[in-house]
């Protein structure tokens, strides 16, 4: 799907790693590699809390970053 689509970022959320008796349980790193066969673009694993700018650049800020960035920039208080 995002090969087809091109995207300016690819993120995987909410995923549920799905394992049997005969498949055994992937990591992230699994994911990652089997998305790569097909996808080149700029990808990432979502987490918790992280915030995305898209615009004519991409930002993503991870946890600690979103809320620095959110204390300086006024949107929340100390």
């Amino acid at each position: 799907m995002f090969s087809q689509a091109k995207p300016k970022l690819a993120i995987y959320t909410r995923f549920i790693l799905r394992s049997g008796a005969q498949v055994p349980h992937p990591s992230l790193d699994d994911v990652v590699a089997e998305t790569r066969q097909t996808y080149s673009g700029t990808l990432e694993l979502g987490e918790d809390l992280m915030a995305f700018e898209i615009g004519n650049a991409v930002i993503v800020r991870r946890v600690s970053e979103t809320a620095e960035y959110l204390f300086y920039t006024g949107y929340v208080d100390d």
